[in-house]
Parts: C-alpha cells; structure tokens; sequence
C-alpha cells in the first residue's frame, strides 16, 4: 500500500513512500484489474513503472502518480501510446493482454 494502491477503478503509484525510501524499486506487485507493476524511483519519485496487463480482453487501465513532475508518458514496444488525462488528473490508457506499458513522467 505504500509503493502501489488499487481502488476505486484507478491505480495510485507511490502514494505514501517514506522519506526513508528515498531511492528503491519493487517487482512482481500486482493491482486489481488485471495488472501487474515493476516500479523504480529516484529522489522520492517514480523513475519508471512497467505495466504488464495480465488479464484477458483490452481494457482501460487509469493511473495516478503521487508526485508527478508532469503528465504521464506510456511506451509499448518503444512506441508511443494515446493517454487521456482525466479531469482529476489521472492517466488513461489502453490495454492489451500480454503486452508491456512503460510509464514514465513527462518532460
């Protein structure tokens, strides 16, 4: 729950990371929907978040970064992918089963 929460349709990266976590990482964390996350962060701040979606069918998946230094940026396989910012400030995108998301903050 600190590094990782999943509740309410939205998935929360690094919501309560201690100021004693300054820099880390963790693998192998899954989230409801379907998902599952490596993240590493710097600084107190996410570096980057891998996003395999495991369950079947394409679906959307919302995501929200506690610190964000800008928007969200999605790769899959080093191309782009269309995220939608929500009115509260979340990222959406869209999923397909087996394939890998790299998150990373916007410049």
């Amino acid at each position: 729950e600190m590094v990782l929460q999943s509740n309410a349709g939205e998935i929360t990266l690094l919501p309560a990371l201690p100021e004693a976590w300054q820099d880390g990482s963790i693998s192998g964390i899954r989230a409801r929907g379907g998902y599952q996350f490596e993240l590493s962060w710097k600084d107190g701040k996410l570096d980057y978040a891998k996003c395999e979606a495991i369950a079947g069918g394409r679906r959307t998946c919302r995501v929200r970064c506690q610190k964000p230094e800008a928007a969200l940026v999605v790769e899959c396989d080093g191309q782009p992918v269309e995220v939608h910012v929500t009115d509260g400030g979340s990222c959406e995108f869209v999923t397909e089963p087996g394939k890998l998301y790299v998150i990373r903050t916007g410049k």
